[in-house]
């Protein structure tokens, strides 16, 4: 659902959560990724509504996601559904200048961090289901 919105609720009620620390670093400046996200069908398995929160920091930059997520399914054909998806949130993201070691003691570009920088973020989606699938289409009999 964090890659494309019109996923949820697809697969039924899903629940999901992830941390993820690099193994390697720069000086001590690991990566991490946490994530929780979760999505459900309603209406008959036409509409998905999910949540999601990305919060990710690497190096001096920290950022977090908030997203609300609704998609809307309809049958395509006999055998599959397209789904359409809107993900509608906010995004902040600081940098942490204050945290670095320098080379010059009292350099004023890194003496406090950047103020926290609030944005709108929205995403498209689109998500084909099949539950079977055959090359029908391009070797007819």
């Amino acid at each position: 659902m964090f890659i494309n919105p019109a996923y949820a609720g697809n697969q039924g009620s899903i629940f999901c959560s992830r941390a993820r620390p690099a193994a390697m670093g720069w000086n001590g400046w690991r990566p991490a990724t946490q994530t929780v996200s979760i999505h459900g069908p309603f209406y008959d398995n036409t509409v998905g509504v999910g949540l999601s929160i990305l919060n990710e920091s690497i190096g001096v930059s920290r950022e977090t996601s908030y997203m609300g997520t609704f998609a809307y399914s309809i049958k395509a054909n006999e055998k599959g559904r397209l789904s359409f998806g809107l993900s509608v949130g906010v995004n902040t993201e600081q940098q942490k200048l204050a945290d670095v070691v320098t080379q010059t003691p009292g350099d004023i570009q890194f003496e406090k961090n950047t103020p926290i920088l609030t944005m709108p973020n929205a995403s498209f989606g689109l998500y084909y289901l099949q539950k079977s699938f055959t090359w029908d289409f391009l070797f007819p009999k």
